[in-house]
């Protein structure tokens, strides 16, 4: 017998699910939980195309579906798409309600209470080692989201950061997905101090797609949200 779970997408302000996923085994956080955190986590909702990659957005809920079928099916069995209902007895001890921006996740046996309710990152970092009592219970977790930084440094230092801004060469626009958090820079990439940026209108910052240092002024900035 393994542990059942349901997972269940949702458009935008949807009171009903259009997608059920069935997972017949390892269906608990530390299984599917953090397995699905980790495949949401990377992704960015978008409406519309402009040069993103699998595994870095989703251009609306049913691309996302797709993309997440095609990343969990990997062999006969174990999983399955049924009918998205969401009275239906499969006998799931985890369900995984997907939403846009954020994840809930219910424990099926007792009551059936929502354990966890945060955003895609997370449910990746909750399911690597959720919260227990001394029972060995779920505690019950909602990982509300901090303030978005409004200040392009801040963000930067705090995480990743998606630029867009115009490339001084030919004038076209560029992406990037960008950080000044040492966390995020390789120990041997960091920089040194030697010679400091003093100008305040120029970015230096680490491109996390190319792996190394890139820089853009502010004056090129088209806009930018952390990611």
């Amino acid at each position: 017998m393994g542990t059942r779970s349901l997972t269940y997408l949702y458009e935008d302000n949807a009171e009903k699910p259009f997608l059920c996923m069935y997972r017949q085994f390892d269906g608990y956080p530390e299984g599917h939980g953090e397995e699905l955190g980790e495949f949401l986590a990377p992704l960015d909702i978008i409406n519309g195309i402009s040069g993103q990659k699998m595994g870095e957005a989703a251009n609306g809920m049913g691309c996302l579906a797709a993309q997440m079928v095609a990343h969990f099916k990997k062999e006969i069995g174990n999983h399955y798409l049924i009918a998205p209902d969401l009275d239906q007895d499969a006998w799931q001890e985890f369900e995984y309600h997907v939403y846009p921006k954020h994840v809930e996740v219910r424990h099926c046996y007792g009551n059936g209470e929502v354990i966890f309710t945060g955003s895609y990152s997370a449910l990746k970092k909750w399911a690597k080692e959720p919260t227990r009592d001394e029972d060995g219970e779920y505690v019950v977790t909602k990982a509300t989201a901090k303030a978005a930084p409004k200040d392009l440094n801040e963000a930067l230092k705090a995480g990743i950061v998606n630029v867009s801004f115009t490339k001084k060469s030919d004038g076209t626009v560029r992406k990037m997905k960008c950080t000044k958090n040492t966390d995020e820079i390789p120990s041997d990439r960091l920089p040194t101090g030697s010679n400091p940026n003093t100008d305040k209108n120029l970015y230096k910052v680490w491109d996390v797609e190319k792996q190394d240092w890139r820089s853009f002024r502010q004056e090129r900035i088209l806009n930018w949200d952390v990611a």
